[in-house]
């Protein structure tokens, strides 16, 4: 909070609309010592006259990231690719978790949309 409340006192703005992530205790323990010094024990440092910008303060949890997601590939090998691992177009089964479900002969799989229905699609 300090340093945020450093960075806006050297811009010589008015004292900041601080909005914060409600799900994230983080972002609201920031937010809280934000408020304290800019509105509690800042009187008479931040800028008053009516031509100076009053800020948005928005303060962000890194640990949720909600993009990521949405950057995965979504066709069927790519997902096939992240989940099991293709090598040389062939799905090898033997490294996953799955082995134990799996048959013998199918431990490896030719990933082809000649053979395999779905993939054709």
């Amino acid at each position: 909070g300090e340093a945020i409340a450093a960075l806006l006192l050297s811009l010589k703005v008015r004292k900041p609309c601080i909005r914060y992530q409600r799900s994230s205790d983080v972002a609201f323990q920031i937010s809280e010592s934000l408020y304290r010094l800019t509105y509690c024990q800042g009187e008479g440092l931040f800028a008053t006259e009516r031509g100076s910008i009053e800020p948005l303060v928005l303060i962000l949890d890194r640990t949720s990231d909600p993009v990521t997601p949405l950057l995965t590939q979504w066709t069927y090998q790519a997902m096939v690719h992240d989940l099991l691992g293709i090598r040389n177009n062939r799905v090898d089964l033997t490294s996953k978790s799955i082995l134990s479900k799996v048959p013998k002969d199918q431990s490896q799989v030719v990933l082809s949309s000649e053979q395999d229905e779905f993939f054709k699609k």
